[in-house]
């Protein structure tokens, strides 16, 4: 059994054993945080569609009134050559 003699036998295992205390201490922490990320990403995302849905709303309801017109347009007016008196008929 030299096999247990050697130093780098030791090393090794005692390497791979302080891998598997620290995953196994770690991964708790790293999932958790991991998953409220995730959630707090989920959250932005649901966030982001609403307040998408809200501007396209906003927007059809701009065009809707901008195709529109508010009031009813002037009636022609009659021109200004058509309005204004003729000069001959001035002079008598």
């Amino acid at each position: 059994m030299e096999l247990f003699h050697d130093v780098e036998f030791w090393i090794a295992l005692a390497f791979i054993v302080a891998v598997v205390v620290l995953i196994k201490k770690a991964a708790p922490g790293i999932t958790g945080g991991l998953d409220a990320r995730a959630a707090r990403i989920k959250e932005e995302i649901e966030e982001a569609k609403r307040l998408r849905a809200e501007a396209e709303a906003t927007l059809a309801e701009y065009q809707r009134k901008q195709r529109r017109p508010s009031s009813p347009a002037p009636r022609k007016m009659p021109s200004a050559s058509a309005a204004r008196p003729r000069p001959n008929s001035m002079r008598h």
